[in-house]
């Protein structure tokens, strides 16, 4: 399942941390980067419903604790995978 990070915080270390975290733990993270801050407060994984991506977004979200979520209509035409918006929450691994 690919997944892009896209680091909302005001720490602008954390998009490369968490792809670290996330590669570690054996996740395909194929992009990071940061972005101007957008207004997320929690850390975020989204997802597009009824597909494989839901139930890898609920597995992500529980090992990282963030909050799993489908797509808000302005991101719907992201890229397949996962989206992890990264905010100023974000810890790591549980």
């Amino acid at each position: 399942m690919p997944i892009t990070i896209r680091n909302n915080s005001t720490d602008l270390t954390l998009a490369a941390r968490a792809e670290a975290d996330l590669k570690k733990d054996g996740w395909n993270v194929v992009a990071s980067d940061n972005i101007e801050p957008a207004g997320f407060s929690r850390t975020t994984v989204f997802y597009r419903p009824a597909t494989e991506e839901e139930p890898a977004a609920t597995e992500l979200a529980a090992r990282f604790g963030m909050t799993a979520e489908p797509y808000p209509p302005a991101l719907a035409g992201s890229d397949p995978g996962l989206l992890v918006m990264l905010a100023n929450d974000y810890t790591g691994p549980r």
